[in-house]
Formats: structure tokens, sequence, C-alpha cells
């Protein structure tokens, strides 16, 4: 269950990062916004998102325990404050709370390091296209209350040439679902499948063709694995994975990046995922006593620190 959880969650990754808090000014970003689809990552251009094709939906037993395999636990604990100490350099306040720090990250080192995970293909003109994966923060009409299935996109990028995001269940082919989406770099086009394996749902296959022939293949589990990688390891209380990135929004035309940063921590062997929203994290320091509660957070400048609490 793990592996698809790592696949369109971790890479993703950060759905629910905005909080109850967010959820109104999300909505309404995500219903005005006219910035889906197809995006230049360095200049922010956007173009209109392909049409998936010869899509047939259908429920079953057996599709509905893929969507939950595709689902996650998704854990979002609520920034608190430290004690005392507020606005101050806790490490210099004697008597503080802020213990020995135990990680320090350069966090515009790791920004979006899960999109280049060593997965990619290459157009007919030479450029690479990387394949990663994403969970949206909301639902595709803005909101909060959809099924987790709705929120999995797959990724591919290719720098300044643009991104596609690509709506998981608009490509799953399987019993009653068929489904495909066609997206072109240069002068090439390229079809999106996702042939799912019902007995076997790791082994469920991504591929993507071009004028018929597969010019790249990998299983659900490989993508999870080798996004898993990307993320720098820790251990506090448990060990961890840690990724940082901007949140990723839908709406009724596609979905976008927006500017909202999120830490994301995932346990190692465990079907779930914690959320820290960049924005919540203080100089001074808090602590997320449902994840962590002897450990704390705080961003000085562009370092993330983890330090431990007294």
């Amino acid at each position: 269950m793990r592996y698809i959880n790592k696949i369109l969650a971790l890479t993703a990754m950060f759905a629910f990062s905005c909080g109850i808090s967010n959820a109104v000014g999300l909505e309404k970003e995500a219903v005005d916004s006219s910035n889906f689809g197809f995006v230049n990552a360095n200049t922010g251009i956007s173009l209109p998102t392909p049409e998936a094709s010869s899509v047939k939906s259908g429920s079953s037993a057996e599709m509905e325990e893929f969507f939950k395999y595709m689902g996650d636990v998704f854990k979002v604990p609520k920034a608190r404050s430290l004690i005392g100490d507020y606005g101050k350099s806790a490490t210099a306040v004697p008597g503080g709370r802020v213990g020995a720090v135990v990680y320090s990250f350069k966090l515009d080192d790791i920004l979006n390091s899960y999109i280049d995970c060593g997965l990619s293909f290459a157009t007919s003109a030479g450029t690479v296209v990387k394949l990663s994966g994403y969970t949206a923060s909301n639902c595709p009409d803005g909101g909060q209350s959809c099924a987790d299935k709705e929120r999995f996109f797959l990724i591919l990028s290719a720098g300044d040439k643009g991104t596609y995001f690509i709506k998981a269940t608009d490509v799953v082919n399987a019993v009653l679902m068929s489904g495909s989406r066609t997206v072109k770099f240069d002068a090439d086009e390229f079809t999106v499948k996702i042939q799912a394996k019902l007995s076997n749902i790791p082994a469920s296959k991504i591929e993507i063709s071009r004028g018929g022939a597969i010019v790249f293949s990998t299983t659900l589990k490989k993508l999870g694995e080798a996004v898993s990688v990307k993320g720098s390891g820790i251990r506090l209380g448990r060990a961890y994975t840690l990724a940082y990135g901007n949140e990723l929004i839908q709406g009724k035309g596609g979905a976008k990046f927006n500017n909202k940063l999120v830490i994301v921590l995932s346990p190692v062997g465990v079907d779930g995922f914690y959320f820290l929203n960049r924005a919540d994290i203080t100089a001074a320091g808090v602590t997320y006593p449902e994840m962590e509660a002897g450990y704390g957070f705080r961003i000085v400048g562009d370092t993330l620190e983890i330090f431990k609490i007294k």
C-alpha cells in the first residue's frame, strides 16, 4: 500500500497542507485561477491541458480496492508554538525549551527535488522529460469534500519547456475503466496510461507511448521507491523521509503549483504522512505533539532546524 502512497502523496505530496484555516482562501484561488494545465515552470506561462480521451468509468469491488491503495492516511498535526521565548532567539535564552539541534537543512537546496527522481525519457529532439507524481491539496471543485482518488496526479516535466499535471483517474485502465491522455513536448505527442494490475497493485504499470510504441514503462512500486530516495532520511522518535516543495491545487480546468510551501515527513514503513505548512514554522520554533512531542521545528532564514525540546 505504501508504494502508491509514496508516488501520489510524497511526491508530491502535500495534500491538506493548508489546513482548515486556509480552506476558504484556497477554494477561491483554485476556482478563480486560469493558470491550470501545461505550465512553464520558469516563467509561469500556462496553456490548456488536453482532454482525457476514451474514458469509461464504472464501479467494482476490485477498482475500489485499487483506489484505496492510492489513498493515504493523511495526518495533519496542528502547529503549536513553544511556550515562552516566542519571538526571540530561543537558543540564546537561558532556561528555554530549545535543546540541541539534531538536523539542519537548507530548504532551497531540496526544493521540489522529488520532481527529478531519476525516471525519465527523451523526445526525438533529445529533450529529457521527467516523471514524478503529486497529490493536490484540494478537490476538483476547489473544496475539500471528495474521495482521495480525485487528488492524485502524475507529473511530466521538461523544465522550461513545460510541465503537465495528469489526473491519475483519467488514465487508469482496468475493469470497467479505460483512459489515456495525450501530451506534447517539442514536436512529439505522447500517450500516458496506467495499466492497473488488480491482483498485484504495486506491479501496476505507468506506460508512455509515442506513435503506438512504448517509450517508457515503470511500475508504481519503482516510482514510489524512486521518489522516496529523493527525500532526506532522518530519525527522531522514529525514522522519517523528509521532503520539501510547492503545494499543488486543482480546479475545473486542471492543476497548478501555487506559492505555498510544505515540508512533508513520511514515517518509514507506515502508510501515513505529516504535512507541515512552512508558514506555520516560526524562527522561535513550533512543536507538533501529535507527531513528535520531544522535538521542535524552526526556520531561520532559509534553514530548517529540528531540535530537541528540553
